[in-house]
């Protein structure tokens, strides 16, 4: 294999990432109306030169990496990209569901051991078993179940007597998840996560644990005002007590 095509599949598979990352990106587009393909790129987390690449030779235009496009361009780049690569994208969604498959098939046998461990009340192993299943199959689990995992691992880890540092663990996991995949549903499922966690993180860790459900309720504050939850944010805060009523978002 020559040193060019193996630079050429490198490229190649970057360009499919970018197909993926800039669907992403339009869904949750915050530039305005434009923005450079500097921005783009760091946005997508793609080699720049991958990026005007892509854009020159979707919208027949020689860019440069402080050229801007606008949301509409974007739009049409993905779409060109989406056409050309077709073919790489559907293998790509058949390996996607092959793992979710494995994945959801994998959290049925889980659910199974974890019921009798929990029915003998050994929640160390439970804790134990559930810890390990998250960890090899998160990448791969469907959106919806992660934020209840979350939880429940959260839960075990308390009643196994795990510190704090293990218990916050899966708080910050389900913010981050929440962060990188807003939509209304799952912001307002994470506000419901604290309300339901909060304060079995703040029991565990007094003053520490206390900051954290501060800092992830900060974390979600913009969120919750562009999806319409600030009410329900606020009312959270007050409840737990973390904030009075004049600091709603």
């Amino acid at each position: 294999m020559t040193g060019s095509s193996g630079k050429e599949r490198v490229a190649n598979v970057e360009l499919l990432e970018l197909v993926f990352r800039l669907e992403r990106l339009l869904s949750l587009w915050n530039f305005g109306p434009n923005a450079t393909l500097a921005k783009i790129s760091e946005s997508t987390q793609t080699s720049i030169a991958i990026v005007v690449d892509a854009f020159s030779l979707t919208l027949n235009k020689e860019f440069d990496v402080q050229d801007v496009v606008t949301q509409a361009e974007a739009a049409e780049a993905l779409k060109c990209l989406q056409q050309r690569m077709q073919p790489q994208i559907a293998a790509r969604q058949r390996k996607i569901a092959e793992k979710q498959d494995k994945a959801v098939k994998a959290y049925d046998s889980t659910m199974e051991k974890l019921r009798v461990l929990q029915g003998e009340k050994n929640w160390r192993s439970a804790y134990k078993t559930l810890a390990y299943f998250v960890g090899s199959y998160e990448k791969d689990l469907p959106g919806e179940y992660l934020l209840s995992l979350y939880g429940d691992c959260l839960r075990l880890a308390v009643k196994s007597s795990m510190n704090l540092q293990e218990i916050s663990l899966w708080f910050k996991k389900a913010i981050e998840f929440s962060l990188a995949n807003p939509s209304q549903a799952i912001i307002a499922d994470v506000i419901d996560f604290i309300d339901a966690y909060g304060v079995t993180v703040m029991e565990a860790g007094s003053e520490q644990g206390q900051r954290l459900v501060v800092y992830a309720l900060n974390e979600i504050k913009q969120s919750a005002q562009e999806y319409d939850l600030a009410l329900m944010w606020n009312q959270l805060a007050v409840d737990l007590n973390l904030m009075k009523k004049e600091a709603s978002v």
